[in-house]
């Protein structure tokens, strides 16, 4: 039994065009957000990535759901991320790696 395969049914610029006229009005803040998001997440040594990564999406999906976008929304992803306990495991699984300690050896 072969599959059958169509082609030409998705059209990536026809994709691209209506993305950008879902974010077009405020297509320099979500840059800003998504800028502002991966600079924090670099400069804390990724221990924040993950939150703002989700940040970055709430602002998107919810420009999509035609609501506005704040820049402090990229900041909701950590709302339930991080807690004083993960913090305490990031800072002393980063000294530990720092010395060349290995779990299991």
């Amino acid at each position: 039994m072969n599959p059958e395969f169509t082609t030409g049914r998705i059209r990536p610029i026809e994709c691209v065009k209506e993305a950008y006229e879902l974010i077009k009005d405020e297509y320099w803040l979500l840059f800003a957000v998504s800028l502002v998001g991966a600079i924090i997440g670099g400069v804390s040594m990724y221990m924040v990535l993950g939150p703002m990564i989700c940040g970055i999406y709430l602002c998107y999906l919810k420009k999509i759901d035609t609501s506005a976008v704040d820049l402090y929304d990229r900041c909701r992803g950590a709302d339930r991320g991080l807690h004083r306990g993960d913090i305490r495991h990031y800072l002393w699984s980063a000294d530990h790696e720092s010395r060349g300690w290995q779990p299991g050896f």
